[in-house]
C-alpha cells in the first residue's frame, strides 16, 4: 500500500505547513504533587522507582500505567506480589474519574504485564487507548528479556494487551524483533491512538538497530541506537490477527508479516522521541521529552545536564509542525538533571484542563542526591495550552 507523497530528506518527514500555537507553560498554582510515588510504599524511597506514565479512562476511573516498583534487590511493594522472577513490571494504578482525583494520590490495582519465568525480564509501557472495533482497552508493552539495553538486542517483542475493565489484560504479539540486511532491528514504545472517524489506529514507534554484533556487545561505531517511526493499523476480519500493520519505509506503507516480524527498514519519521499523542486546540500533538536543551537552573546528580519537554502538531501521515517548547512557572524547566524531565503523558480531563503526567526525580534529588533513578515518581502538572 502506497503513502501519499511526503517531502522525505535523509530518512526524516519534514512539512513546510502546519497548525502554529504558542509554547506550552506549566501553570499548577501548587508545586506538582506526586500522584505515585515510592514514599507511599518504601521507608527507603530508594528502594522503587515509578516511570514511563500512560493512561485511559475507564467508566468512572482513571488508570495509569507504570514502569517499575522495586528497586534493584528489595522484593515488597507494588509488583512483588507476583511474577517473582521478572524484573520491572506493568504496574496499575488507578483513582476517579473526578478533577480532584486526576490531581491527588492515585491507588494500586496491581501488576497487568505477563509473567514470563526467565531471568531478566523487564517491561515497558506504550500507549493505552480504546478501540471502537470491539470496544475493549488495548494496552502495548514491550517484553525485554535478558537485559535493558537496545544495542544488546534486549528488546524482543511488543505485546498488545486487551481488557474490558482496565487491569485483567490477555496478550498476544503485535510486533517481533526483526533481521533485515544483516542489521538486527528492534521495535518498541508503541504509541497509538485511534483514528478519528475510523475503526483504524495510527501513530509512532521507537526502533534500534544492531549493523554487527560480537555476542550480545554492539561493537560497530554509526549504528543507529534509538529512531523514531510511523505505523499504522487497518481492521481486517479477513487476517488471522483481525487486523494489518503497516510501517513507513522508503516512503511507502510497508506491511508487517502476521507474526509480528517485518522485512525492511522503517524510516526516520520525527525528531521526536513520542511519549504521548494527544488531540489538543483542533490538531494532533506528539510529545515527548528531550537532553538536547541548555539548563542553568535545577536539582541535579552527579554531573549536570539537561532534560525538557517538547511537542509538535501531528497527522497519521507524519506531518509534523513546528517544535514547541514546555516552560513553568512552578519548577526549572529545562532543568539540569538529566532525567528530571522524562515520560511526559498530556491528557486532558472531563473539564478540558490539560495535564501531564510524567516522572520527576526531584523530590529525592533535593533529599538525597545519591538516589538517582531508585526514587523517581509520577507527578501531575496543568499546562495553559
Amino acid at each position: 500500500m502506497k503513502a501519499p507523497v511526503l517531502l522525505i530528506l535523509a530518512g526524516v518527514v519534514f512539512a513546510g505547513a502546519g497548525p502554529v500555537f504558542a509554547d506550552s507553560m506549566e501553570t499548577t498554582a501548587t508545586p506538582p504533587t506526586a500522584v505515585i510515588s515510592p514514599w507511599t510504599y518504601w521507608t527507603d524511597p530508594t528502594s522503587g522507582r515509578f516511570y514511563r506514565p500512560t493512561g485511559i479512562q475507564v467508566g468512572n476511573s482513571y488508570f495509569l500505567y507504570v514502569e517499575g516498583g522495586a528497586y534493584r534487590d528489595i522484593h515488597t511493594g507494588p509488583g512483588s506480589e507476583t511474577c517473582t522472577s521478572s524484573g520491572e513490571k506493568i504496574l496499575a494504578f488507578s483513582t476517579n474519574w473526578t478533577a480532584t482525583a486526576l490531581r491527588s494520590p492515585f491507588n494500586y490495582v496491581g501488576a497487568v504485564s505477563p509473567c514470563i519465568n526467565a531471568s531478566n525480564v523487564h517491561f515497558q509501557p506504550g500507549s493505552a487507548f480504546r478501540s471502537s472495533t470491539d470496544g475493549l482497552v488495548k494496552l502495548l508493552v514491550d517484553d525485554i528479556e535478558g537485559g535493558t539495553n537496545v544495542m544488546h538486542r534486549d528488546f524482543k517483542r511488543v505485546l498488545l494487551g486487551s481488557s474490558s475493565n482496565g487491569s485483567a489484560f490477555t496478550w498476544s504479539t503485535f510486533l517481533k524483533q526483526s533481521v533485515v540486511g544483516g542489521g538486527t532491528y528492534s521495535p518498541y514504545l508503541v504509541k497509538l491512538v485511534q483514528a478519528t472517524a475510523t475503526s483504524n489506529w495510527w501513530g509512532t514507534f521507537w526502533w534500534a538497530v544492531c549493523h554487527k554484533c560480537d555476542g550480545m556487545v554492539y561493537v560497530q561505531d554509526g549504528d543507529l541506537i534509538t529512531e523514531s517511526g510511523r505505523i499504522t493499523v487497518t481492521m481486517d476480519s479477513t487476517n488471522p490477527r483481525g487486523y494489518v500493520v503497516t510501517i513507513l519505509s522508503g516512503g511507502v506503507w510497508q506491511r508487517v508479516n502476521d507474526d509480528g516480524t517485518f522485512n525492511f527498514a522503517p524510516d526516520v519519521t520525527s525528531d521526536i522521541l513520542t511519549q504521548s499523542i494527544v488531540r489538543n486546540n483542533g490538531a494532533w500533538e506528539e510529545w515527548g521529552d528531550t537532553g538536547q536543551c541548555t539548563a542553568t537552573q535545577g536539582c541535579y546528580v552527579g554531573t549536570p545536564g539537561c532534560s525538557t519537554f517538547v511537542y509538535r502538531t501531528t497527522t497519521p501521515l507524519g506531518i509534523t509542525g513546528p517544535l514547541q517548547q514546555v516552560t513553568s512557572q512552578v519548577r526549572p524547566m529545562p532543568t539540569r538533571e538529566p532525567i528530571g524531565r522524562t515520560g511526559p503523558f498530556r491528557m486532558q480531563d472531563m473539564n478540558g484542563a490539560r495535564l501531564i503526567y510524567s516522572t520527576s526525580g526531584d523530590r529525592l534529588c533535593e533529599t538525597d542526591p545519591g538516589g538517582y533513578r531508585g526514587g523517581t515518581e509520577i507527578i501531575v502538572t496543568e499546562v495553559n495550552n
